[in-house]
């Protein structure tokens, strides 16, 4: 179940689940990148299985690491990598490898990019396509994750256009370029193979003529990756070991490939 809640996607129901057995379920809160609540939706189930109710606020990776601090939430998400203060302050697990992808309008003939192309594009020293029609160029607002790392690889920080239409969840960012023949922007491959799949007119493009799948992000080819990364304190330490066993567990693993990211086992870190 999704609902709102102060501004914040929930996922998952509020109330704990007591089982037949009547004893009552650990409930856990989560809170942070939306890339990382797409992959925990699917595998919710497997969590319940187990004795623990996941409870899940999608409000960008940095928001997080905030919730996590104040005690509002356990774990933060976070899809990009930890901050030095980040990996000083807590514990990180790397639960999957994610792959960032540019997006177009179906209507747009494009298939290929180049990483000058985006450069040119979100600096605004290009603002029209080919055909002649006006770039709309589509960014994340600050704090999220996929705009760290868009930023980083193609040395955009703090060179973004000004005119940019800022957007939040990756929901929004398919919908703004599914509604626009002119639009450009990025988005977790998760997230737009799925739109694809609905049916939503958009197209994934390749980037510097590299397809965007997981062997190719692995082996370094497609240098739009990122790990998707859970934070936690010390002090939660034996209640993560848990949830770790069940991220490693062959149903957990299953979910999250067919969210179209590549589950990480064995990525585990402890650091202070």
């Amino acid at each position: 179940m999704k609902s709102l809640v102060g501004g914040l996607l929930v996922v998952g129901t509020l109330t704990a689940v007591v089982p037949a057995t009547g004893m009552a379920t650990e409930e856990l809160k989560f809170a942070g990148s939306t890339t990382v609540m797409e992959v925990l939706e699917p595998i919710e189930d497997v969590f319940k299985s187990q004795g623990m109710h996941i409870q899940i606020q999608g409000n960008g990776s940095s928001a997080g690491v905030s919730s996590m601090r104040m005690g509002m939430a356990q774990v933060a998400m976070i899809s990009r990598d930890p901050t030095p203060d980040e990996s000083k302050d807590f514990h990180i697990y790397t639960a999957a490898k994610d792959i960032v992808v540019l997006i177009v309008n179906s209507a747009n003939n494009m298939k290929n990019i180049t990483s000058n192309e985006v450069r040119a594009i979100y600096s605004g020293e290009q603002k029209t396509w080919p055909n002649g029609g006006t770039v709309r160029v589509i960014s994340k607002e600050a704090g999220r994750g996929t705009k760290v790392v868009f930023d980083e690889v193609f040395g955009l920080i703090g060179k973004i256009r000004s005119d940019a239409a800022i957007v939040g969840a990756n929901g929004q960012t398919v919908t703004s370029v599914a509604n626009d023949r002119n639009a450009i922007a990025y988005v977790s491959y998760a997230t737009a193979h799925q739109a694809v799949v609905d049916g939503e007119p958009i197209r994934i493009l390749a980037l510097d003529g590299v397809e965007p799948t997981p062997k190719l992000v692995l082996n370094g080819s497609y240098k739009l990756g990122r790990s998707l990364n859970l934070l936690y304190k010390p002090t939660f330490q034996a209640q993560m070991e848990r949830v770790i066993k069940v991220l490693q567990s062959p149903a957990a693993i299953q979910g999250m490939q067919h969210a179209g990211v590549v589950p990480t086992t064995g990525l585990s870190t402890a650091q202070r």
